[in-house]
């Protein structure tokens, strides 16, 4: 045998092992998948998408699902595959187009060319076909490739500035040139021409022009930039035009304006009229600009503004698990008299129906109506007041509190920054005690005269839903200042709040609430009933969906079990009728609370898993005799004592998992929370510590795993 023959079968017996491949993947394909361009041939027009993944064999600069933002294919989000998971239920179908795919690849590409990888490679050859459900996985290998950088920025000036305005253009000189050695982007070079003419535009330079070069060395993958600088004339305001004003005057747009005929052209001063005339609430639309003219010392800018309706009726609905359903109503005025004046007459109840009650508190009802006036100007586009008659009715059963109450509100409101005031405001009641029957038979009217003050300073990338920035909340309140009050303390707080990125998905959120409260005169003896139930809605508490969130609602701290009435039946067996908790409070408070925020897999950018540690405490604890047992004034109610300032040993911690969804009005928010170390009292059941108080029961059993537990739904920001 030559080798001529041994050639022949050894090409003979791979010729067998490829067909006998291909029969293999032509069995194996319906169950396993078939890979690369096969994938694509095998689909057909009932072809659906089952999934769109990314693999990156190098580095990975963007996120998957800024990718996915810029494709037109797209593949079934965690919601359709949990509703494809539950019977009588599937999810969205989403159509393969084999043209498309083609056309996202393109624009990948060129997303990444923008972004300063002119050389990525983006294909999809690990893409699956499945054959017996007709659906394929899409799967895109990228390779990003050596990205562009900046080598060198050149500027250039062909008017001279005056020399302070040349002091200040060195300096920004000096801050862009950080910018060398950074990938170069179109959003890196817009980001610099910008910055060149805001500094120009905010010093009378309206008419200011930046022209940007860039050469590419694409051996090098380095890029020069160049920007020829034209400031053209130095102008002042001239002509202000004001269009789509129809119910609202001239005058009343103007007064809000920062600047007038003859300052200095400034376009940030351009923009600030824009938010001030956009605060008044009046206008749907409100837009600033310098219209086409020929550039010139004398600036003619506009206000094209277009109005929202006068008069509205709003009403919403919402639901806590501490207080159940809740309804609000509302009819608004903008312009009510002219002058950009609001009034306002407003309705709000909290029901409590459908309140979780299982925790051994009762859920509040209230109801809230009020009358309000606002003037936006008061001789300072700044400085805006109100007026606002209210009457309330509060049932807090957790706090033994029932009264309804009416009074008059005043208020003056200072915008320092948008989005940043100081409020000060005096509110004069009259407050009323109740019974279940009717007016209270143990305490008497009073009056309440409130001055407070606060403000917020900070800042935040997102006022809805940050992620990253701080602010911080003061808070002043004086009881009595003004005479004429039966309640007379002194009330300082200071929430502060802390958003801190780790990852462009993942972040950390940290918060601090701490305050401290001084009664003085006649409602110093906080022990006293009476001022005991006027100090109720005073005190500090912790707990909460926005607190220490292993509690319910104010449920941290001492807590006293009381019932209306303890009854026995024929067989001896007795029943505490309505029995709760009753929350103490304290005199003073600190909490804190931490949240780790991460991406879930398969969800969208919208979604986000959360982590928590939180903890706290009030200044306050219930009285023991010398054997340990409660001690109880004349009236049944527990003593307590009241220490001015929070004990370490006080502190309660829990810890716990959410999920968050980000919607057009805030986050929405589902906790599950563990108390770590639990009172007594937080794993008991208030009816079972008041039958043994009460000597039918013995020591009431605790240490149940799911008083230990606590859920929270709510909608609102991190904390």
């Amino acid at each position: 045998m030559n080798a001529d023959d041994d050639s022949w079968r050894l090409n003979r017996m791979n010729r067998m092992r490829f067909v006998l491949g291909c029969v293999m993947v032509l069995l194996v394909a319906p169950m396993r998948g078939v890979q690369a361009q096969d994938a694509l041939a095998l689909s057909n027009g009932a072809t659906q998408v089952s999934d769109i993944a990314f693999k990156f064999t190098t580095t990975q600069t963007f996120d998957a699902e800024r990718l996915r933002l810029q494709m037109a294919t797209q593949g079934p989000s965690f919601l359709d595959h949990l509703k494809d998971a539950v019977p009588l239920l599937s999810g969205r179908n989403y159509p393969f187009d084999p043209v498309e795919l083609q056309r996202d690849v393109v624009r990948l590409r060129q997303f990444y060319a923008r972004n300063g990888f002119p050389d990525a490679s983006v294909d999809y050859p690990a893409s699956q076909f499945n054959a017996s459900s007709n659906r394929i996985r899409i799967i895109f290998t990228i390779d990003e490739g050596t990205p562009v950088t900046i080598r060198t920025l050149d500027f250039s000036l062909n008017t001279p500035l005056s020399a302070d305005l040349t002091e200040r253009w060195e300096e920004l000189k000096e801050r862009l040139s950080a910018a060398e050695g950074r990938r170069f982007t179109d959003f890196e070079r817009l980001s610099i021409e910008n910055q060149i003419l805001s500094l120009l535009q905010n010093r009378g330079f309206a008419f200011a022009s930046v022209d940007g070069d860039v050469s590419v060395d694409e051996q090098a993958f380095s890029a020069d930039l160049a920007f020829e600088v034209s400031p053209g004339p130095y102008g002042t305001f001239g002509e202000i035009l004001v269009e789509g004003n129809e119910s609202v005057s001239r005058q009343t747009v103007l007064r809000e304006l920062t600047f007038k005929v003859g300052d200095e052209f400034s376009r940030q001063r351009l923009i600030t009229g824009q938010q001030q005339i956009f605060g008044l609430n009046l206008f749907r639309l409100a837009l600033a600009e310098v219209p086409e003219q020929e550039p010139d010392s004398l600036v003619t800018v506009r206000y094209r503004l277009r109005e929202s309706k006068l008069r509205y009726i709003s009403a919403q609905t919402g639901f806590a698990r501490e207080s159940g359903l809740s309804v609000e109503t509302e009819f608004r005025h903008r312009n009510f008299l002219g002058d950009a004046r609001q009034f306002s007459a407003g309705a709000s109840s909290r029901t409590g129906l459908l309140a979780a009650t299982g925790t051994g508190r009762k859920p509040v009802r209230s109801v809230t109506t009020n009358l309000s006036l606002r003037q936006p100007w008061l001789g300072w586009t700044r400085l805006s007041g109100g007026l606002s008659p209210f009457f309330s009715w509060l049932d807090e059963p957790n706090q033994d509190t029932r009264f309804y109450e009416f009074g008059l509100t005043s208020s003056l409101v200072l915008e320092i920054l948008p989005f940043r005031n100081l409020t000060a405001q005096h509110t004069f009641s009259r407050a009323v005690p109740l019974t279940s029957t009717g007016l209270g038979d143990r305490f008497g009217v009073y009056n309440r005269s409130i001055l407070s003050t606060g403000m917020g300073f900070g800042w935040l990338n997102d006022f809805l839903v940050p992620r990253r920035g701080w602010f911080v909340r003061p808070a002043l309140e004086l009881g009595g200042l003004l005479g004429g009050s039966a309640v007379q303390y002194a009330k300082a707080s200071v929430d502060a709040t802390a958003y801190v990125p780790i990852t462009r998905r993942t972040s950390v959120i940290l918060s601090l609430t701490t305050g401290w409260l001084a009664p003085f005169k006649d409602s110093k003896d906080q022990l006293d009933p009476q001022n005991e139930f006027r100090f109720d809605a005073i005190r500090f508490y912790a707990g909460g969906a926005s607190d220490v969130r292993g509690w319910a609602l104010n449920a941290l701290g001492p807590q006293v079990a009381v019932a209306d009435t303890v009854t026995v039946d024929a067989d001896g067996t007795p029943h505490a009728e309505n029995a709760r908790f009753e929350a103490i409070g304290g005199r003073a408070k600190v909490s804190f609370r931490s949240e780790l925020r991460f991406p879930v897999p398969g969800l969208g950018d919208s979604w986000r898993a959360a982590v928590f540690l939180d903890g706290g405490a009030v200044s306050s604890e219930r009285v023991l005799d010398a054997g340990g047992a409660q001690v109880f004034s004349t009236d049944g109610v527990a003593e307590f004592r009241d220490r001015r300032f929070v004990s370490g040993g006080d502190f309660r911690f829990g810890a716990g998992t959410g999920i968050r969804y980000r919607t057009p009005v805030g986050m929405l928010r589902l906790d599950l929370a563990y108390k770590l170390n639990p009172a007594d009292a937080d794993l008991r059941r208030p009816e079972d510590i008041v039958l043994h108080e009460q000597g039918f029961r013995s020591d009431p059993p605790s240490d149940r795993f799911l008083r230990r537990l606590n859920v929270h739904v709510s909608i609102d920001r991190a904390f």
